[in-house]
């Protein structure tokens, strides 16, 4: 009865925030926690049941996030990387844990709220594929242990059968796949001995007993040594000699497999003829010699490597390659006999590789140009290819002068004896007769007689002004071009217009003091 007249008088203090001042604390707060729950906490949260702080900051407030990750730290460091099923979740940043995970529910109440028949594994870091889908969730997940405790390691459910008993490690998907145990992903074209032709064929026992698989030999004779019908004396290496295909079809191969290569009329003779104690044990010399000493013709003069001229093709194809010495042989040079220039010891007397000591005789330069008869000349032949550059010269050509011919300025072979002045070619066609002098560049370029670059001012002193501007030359030099030695006309107005001049000299021979070339009646003063 008492408590029950409490009770009213209790909750309007709630109500009115003074339940404070009625019950002393934390016997207050207790009794305040058990008044205002609105019902009792799951088991895994029993012994928090009047702690309500450890959830609520304050009576009645809402959960925070923060509060149940802080009691919950697996979850939060999910979260944090990413990982396990809340770290994969989507927009977890926006989820709030109470949505899922309800209170206040009773006892048995299942927070978890998991449905075994619709979760979806691959919000884990364990992907279900294959054979894996169909396995009862209690296989992995054993009773009493965390859901995400499951070991994602093969060997921790496939212990009991595994056929291997631990010899090939706990890496089981290294072979297998979840598709089924004999759905093998095993590639052994990846491992150190690539199976090939026949060894596709045999049974994985006939080489690994008892399914040993680790330090299997990989050395042929250890499953051939057997039925070795060259009894060891060709070691051990069947694979020098033989393919994965057949026995009966060697590769051998004199040329890959030894230093001595057969070709030309070496293929042809017998291996006895080289191979005259034990048969491909002992190796015989490879210099020629070591065969051909008694049918050497040179009698040794010129050395044991008969290979330097000969070549197994017969001895009458040499392969004497000039190329190979200092001075390879191309194009004219090419069909020149030999003794044209070894005259002396044939090929031991050294020869100069100077053009000039053989063409000194029909150097038609008479050795102006030096000894370098490459530096313009090619290998094909005197006239052609010539790769001379005039730009190298004191007189670069331009203009007109690169299309002119060479012997239309070079009279003979001696190119140094042309001279550079203009008037050396041009004095025939100079309609000035040089009464301009000789250097015709001061007016002309080399693209043309009457492209002219003539500037009056700089040239004469005399600038071409005004109406100046627009006369022709002879309107001023009227001396006959063959006259002797350059014109020069004075630069005093009174020279060209004294027939003109309507003051009779009354007022000097200055025009240009009171007229300008813009005409006389253009005066630059008037008389007052």
């Amino acid at each position: 009865m008492v408590m029950r007249a409490f009770l009213p008088a209790f909750l309007l203090a709630v109500l009115t925030g003074t339940a404070s001042a009625l019950l002393p604390s934390p016997a207050a707060a207790n009794t305040l926690s058990s008044l205002v729950m609105p019902g009792e906490l799951v088991s895994g949260h029993a012994k928090y049941e009047r702690q309500c702080q450890k959830c609520h900051d304050q009576p009645a407030q809402t959960v925070s996030n923060a509060s149940c990750l802080a009691c919950h730290e697996e979850q939060a460091a999910d979260i944090e990387a990413g990982t396990g099923f809340h770290g994969r979740l989507k927009n977890m940043e926006e989820r709030k844990c109470k949505d899922c995970h309800g209170e206040h529910k009773g006892r048995r109440f299942d927070i978890m709220g998991l449905d075994k028949e619709t979760f979806d594994h691959r919000n884990t870091d364990f992907l279900l594929k294959g054979e894996h889908l169909k396995v009862e969730c209690a296989r992995c997940h054993g009773s009493g242990n965390k859901y995400r405790d499951a070991s994602h390691q093969c060997s921790v459910c496939h212990k009991d059968d595994e056929p291997h008993e631990g010899r090939l490690g706990d890496k089981c998907t290294d072979c297998h796949s979840e598709a089924g145990w004999r759905e093998l992903k095993f590639d052994h074209a990846k491992t150190r001995f690539p199976l090939t032709a026949s060894h596709k064929d045999v049974a994985c026992g006939n080489c690994h007993p008892d399914r040993r698989f680790k330090e299997t030999a990989r050395n042929c004779y250890a499953c051939h040594g057997i039925n070795d019908i060259h009894a060891g004396h060709m070691g051990r290496q069947c694979d020098k000699c033989h393919e994965t295909t057949k026995w009966t079809r060697p590769k051998f191969d004199h040329r890959r497999d030894t230093s001595f290569p057969l070709t030309g009329k070496h293929d042809k003779v017998s291996c006895e003829s080289c191979h005259k104690a034990d048969p491909f044990r002992d190796k015989p010399a490879t210099a020629c010699v070591s065969c051909h000493e008694k049918d050497d013709e040179h009698e040794g003069r010129r050395g044991r490597r008969c290979d330097d001229c000969h070549t197994p093709l017969g001895w009458a194809k040499t392969t004497f390659d000039h190329a190979q010495t200092r001075f390879p042989l191309r194009n004219s040079h090419a069909s020149v006999a030999c003794g044209s220039c070894h005259k002396g010891a044939m090929f031991e007397d050294k020869l100069s590789l100077n053009c000039v000591s053989c063409h000194e005789k029909n150097d038609p330069h008479k050795n102006q140009e030096g000894d370098a008869c490459e530096k313009c000349h090619t290998d094909r032949g005197w006239r052609v290819g010539v790769a001379f550059s005039h730009d190298l010269t004191r007189f670069p050509l331009t203009g007109l002068h690169t299309i002119t011919p060479c012997a239309e300025c070079h009279l003979g072979a001696s190119f140094q004896d042309a001279e550079t002045q203009c008037v050396s070619c041009h004095r025939k066609d100079d309609p000035h007769g040089e009464a301009l002098g000789r250097n015709c560049e001061r007016c002309h370029t080399p693209n043309g007689w009457r492209l002219w670059n003539f500037d009056h001012g700089k040239e004469t002193g005399f600038p071409l002004e005004g109406k100046h501007e627009r006369l022709v030359c002879t309107g001023c030099h009227k001396r006959p071009a063959a006259a002797d030695g350059p014109i020069a006309l004075s630069a005093d107005c009174h020279g060209c217009h004294a027939k003109d001049e309507p003051h009779r000299g009354a007022y000097g021979r200055e025009c240009g003091r009171c007229h300008t070339p813009q005409g006389f009646n253009q005066l630059k003063q008037r008389l007052r």
